[in-house]
């Protein structure tokens, strides 16, 4: 009688630099890692390509940076904080006709074990908050050191996704941030700094 072969896998190293790491770049990861196992392990010996992510929305209200993290949301109405009987609507400062669509897609070759990812996300423009454009771009390579030992090395980054805004002005020419209404000056900072990630991994198959 043959037992069931019960395969472990021990990530005994893992590093992530990446203070930005969100769900979708989360997602992306899983997806390579997930199909180059399949890939590796013979299932698949034919080059791979594949999308890892695929976003397509009008953003209106709610703005996410290119790695997927929530940027900016923005109620419906707002009022002032200095004075909460001023009310504003902010529905057409923060809303776009325009689709937004961010993709990444992989290619994978399963005899040389390297993985190249391609990425782009078309960014956003509203009267108020413009995303600009990125790409990403990522490498990956899987290095048998023994017959149930190896590393995976891998890096990814997005360049481009700034984020830009723009003040709301009273009858007096005056300053403000528009989601609360508050001095221009003293607005929240939104930071635009490129997303990446460096993953080192060391795997430990036995049956």
């Amino acid at each position: 009688m043959q037992l069931p072969i019960l395969r472990c896998v021990l990530a005994c190293f893992m590093v992530n630099l990446s203070q930005e790491s969100a769900a979708n770049e989360d997602d992306h990861r899983w997806a390579v890692n997930h199909v180059w196992e399949t890939a590796r392990t013979g299932v698949h010996s034919d080059p791979l390509v594949f999308f890892s992510e695929m976003y397509l929305q009008k953003e209106a209200g709610d703005f996410t940076k290119n790695s997927g993290r929530l940027l900016l949301s923005v109620p419906a109405w707002t009022s002032s904080t200095y004075d909460t009987s001023v009310k504003h609507s902010l529905a057409s400062f923060y809303s776009t006709r325009q689709w937004r669509t961010r993709w990444v897609i992989n290619y994978i070759a399963p005899k040389s074990q390297w993985l190249l990812s391609l990425g782009h996300d078309t960014g956003v423009q509203t009267p108020k908050l413009s995303i600009a454009p990125a790409v990403f771009l990522g490498i990956a390579k899987h290095i048998e050191i023994h017959k149930n030992h190896s590393l995976q090395l891998s890096w990814g980054q997005w360049w481009g996704g700034q984020v830009s805004e723009r003040p709301c002005l009273d009858d007096y020419d005056r300053e403000y941030w528009c989601p609360n209404l508050t001095a221009w000056t003293e607005r929240p900072v939104m930071t635009s700094s490129a997303v990446k990630y460096y993953e080192l991994k060391y795997q430990w198959q036995f049956h």
